[in-house]
C-alpha cells in the first residue's frame, strides 16, 4: 500500500506572515467591537438625554413652575378627559374656579417673595382637598380651577364653601401671618354646560359674581350671569371707543357753603350716552373701566375736560372757585400721576388751586410710602386734595396727619340718616370735630333737603353737596346756576 507523503511544514517566513495576518484580523475585530460598544453607549446616552428632555418638556408643559402642581394645560387636558368619561358613564362632575381676594395688596405690602409663597400654600391647600383623578390647577396669576369627578351639586357647593372658609384662616408665610381670603364660582356638568370649556366659563362667571357681591364668598352659576357677562363685554367694547365717538360728557354738581348757600366749587361727574345702549349709569360703567384698565385714559380725559371747563367759565366770569375731579386707585398708582396732572394744568392754562383731586381712603391706605410721595408731589404743585366717602373705608387717623389733605367729604350714607339715627349723627359729629381740630373743611355729600343742611351746619359742617341745592348739570346749565347763586 502506497503511503501518503507527509505535508511539509510551512516555512518560518510563511508562519510569521500567517501570525501577523491573524493578529491584524484579531486587532481589527477588537477595535471594531470597541467602536461598536462606544456607538451603542453613545446611542444609549442620546436616548437617555432625549428621554430626559422629553420628560422635562412634559413637566414644563403640564406643571406650574411656581407651585409645582398642575397648570392650566394639564387641567384642560385632564378636564376634557374627565368630562368625556363622566358623560359616557352618566356620572356627576363639577368645576370650581377660585381667585384670591386683593392678592395684589400682599405683593405690594410684603413683597413678591411672600406673594409667591402664598400661591404655593394655596396650591398645596387645594391639592390636599382633591383625590385623583381630580385636579386642582393654577390657571394664571392668583386664579385656580378645580375639576371634581363624581361630585354633584351638593358636593360641589359644600366643597366651595369649605374652601372659602379655610382660606379665611390665618397662615404663616415666610415669617408673616396673613389671611388670604378667596372667592369661588361653581358649575356642574349637564345643567351648566356639556363640555369642559363651557363649565370653566360658567364657573368663572359665578366667581366674578361672588367678587362683585363683596368677595370672601362663593356663587353657583345661573343663566342670568351669561346675559350680564355679555352686557359687560358689550360695555367694554363700546367704552373703549366712547371718547373718540364723543359719547362721554361731564356734568357738574355745585358745592355750597352751608351758612349762606353760596357756591364755592363744583364736582365733575362723568356721563355716558351710547347711541344703542342709551344712558349707561356710572355705577355700571366705572367698574368696567376699572377692571379693563380703561379708567386711566378715561381719568386723563376727565381731568383735562374739567380743567378746560373751569378756564372757560373763568374767562366768562362764572363764579367757580374750583372743580373737583375723582381719582381712581389705578390712576393714583401710576408713577407719573403728578406729572400727568402738571401736564394737564399746563395744556389748559388752569392754575393749580382751581383743581381739587378727590381720593378714596383706600387709595392712601395702599402702599403708604408711595402714596405719601405722590401727595407731596401734588402739594408741591399746589393742588388741593380731598378724601371722598370719608368714614366708609380705611379710616386711619395716621394718614390724615401724614398726607396733605384739605377737605373731608362725609359719605352720603351717614348724611342720609342725620336727624333720624343717633349713630349716624354721632359719626358726623366725630368727623366734623376731627376736621376742625386738624384744620380741615368738611363737605357733606348727598344732602337731600334743607332740614338735613341745617342739622349738618349745627354739627360743624361747612360745605354741602346734593339735590337740596342742585343736581348734576351740563356745563351751560351749571354756569347759569352758578351765576344766579353767586349773586
Amino acid at each position: 500500500m502506497e503511503t501518503m507523503p507527509r505535508p511539509s511544514m510551512p516555512s518560518p517566513a510563511l508562519q510569521a506572515a500567517l501570525r501577523e495576518l491573524y493578529d491584524h484580523v484579531a486587532r481589527t475585530q477588537r477595535e471594531q467591537t470597541r467602536q461598536l460598544q462606544r456607538t451603542v453607549e453613545r446611542l444609549r446616552e442620546e436616548v437617555w438625554r432625549r428621554e430626559r428632555a422629553e420628560a422635562e418638556l412634559r413637566r414644563l408643559a403640564y406643571q406650574d413652575p411656581l407651585t409645582g402642581g398642575p397648570n392650566w394645560t394639564q387641567a384642560l387636558e385632564q378636564g376634557r378627559r374627565l368630562v368625556a368619561q363622566a358623560r359616557a358613564e352618566g356620572t356627576a362632575l363639577a368645576v370650581v374656579c377660585a381667585d384670591l381676594d386683593l392678592f395684589r395688596n400682599i405683593n405690594d405690602a410684603l413683597g413678591h417673595a411672600v406673594g409667591d409663597a402664598v400661591l404655593q400654600t394655596v396650591a398645596h391647600m387645594g391639592q390636599q382637598r382633591i383625590a385623583p383623578p381630580g385636579v386642582w390647577a393654577r390657571m394664571s396669576g392668583d386664579r385656580f380651577v378645580a375639576v371634581l369627578p363624581d361630585c354633584d351639586a351638593a358636593c360641589a357647593t359644600q366643597w366651595a364653601q369649605r374652601l372659602v372658609q379655610r382660606a379665611q384662616e390665618p397662615i404663616v408665610v415666610l415669617g408673616h401671618e396673613v389671611v388670604v381670603p378667596l372667592s369661588a364660582g361653581v358649575a356642574w356638568l349637564g345643567e351648566h354646560g356639556h363640555d369642559f370649556e363651557a363649565l370653566v366659563a360658567a364657573a368663572d362667571m359665578a366667581l366674578n359674581e361672588a367678587k362683585a357681591a363683596g368677595r370672601r364668598s362663593w356663587r353657583v352659576y345661573n343663566p342670568a350671569l351669561q346675559s350680564r357677562s355679555e352686557r359687560v363685554h358689550a360695555l367694554h367694547r363700546a367704552l373703549s371707543q366712547a371718547v373718540q365717538r364723543g359719547e362721554l360728557s361731564l356734568h357738574y354738581q355745585p358745592q355750597v357753603r352751608l351758612t349762606d348757600g353760596a357756591p364755592l366749587g363744583v364736582e365733575a361727574l362723568l356721563r355716558w350716552h351710547h347711541p344703542r345702549l342709551g344712558v349707561v349709569p356710572p355705577a355700571e360703567f366705572i367698574g368696567v373701566a376699572e377692571d379693563s384698565g380703561l379708567i386711566i385714559p378715561l381719568g386723563d380725559w376727565v381731568l383735562e375736560q374739567a380743567l378746560r371747563q373751569w378756564v372757560q367759565w373763568h374767562d366768562q366770569g362764572v363764579p367757580c372757585a374750583r372743580v373737583a375731579v375723582n381719582v381712581s386707585v389705578a390712576q393714583f398708582r401710576q408713577g407719573d400721576f403728578p406729572h400727568r396732572v402738571q401736564a394737564a394744568l399746563r395744556r389748559t392754562g388752569a392754575p393749580a388751586h382751581a383743581l381739587e383731586l378727590e381720593l378714596t381712603e383706600s387709595v392712601l391706605a395702599h402702599d403708604a410710602e408711595a402714596a405719601l410721595a405722590t401727595t407731596e408731589a401734588l402739594r408741591a404743585l399746589g393742588v388741593p386734595l380731598a378724601i371722598d366717602d370719608f368714614g366708609t373705608g380705611y379710616s386711619s387717623l395716621a394718614y390724615l396727619r401724614r398726607f396733605a389733605v384739605q377737605r373731608l367729604k362725609i359719605d352720603r350714607s351717614f348724611v342720609a340718616d342725620v336727624g333720624r339715627d343717633g349713630d349716624a349723627e354721632a359719626i358726623v359729629d366725630l368727623i366734623a370735630a376731627l376736621a376742625q381740630r386738624l384744620g380741615l373743611q368738611t363737605v357733606a355729600e348727598g344732602v337731600e333737603n334743607p332740614t338735613q343742611g341745617a342739622l349738618l351746619l349745627a354739627r360743624g359742617c361747612q360745605l354741602a353737596q346734593g339735590y337740596a341745592y342742585a343736581r348734576p348739570m351740563p356745563p351751560d346749565e351749571c354756569a347759569s346756576w352758578l351765576r344766579t347763586a353767586g349773586r
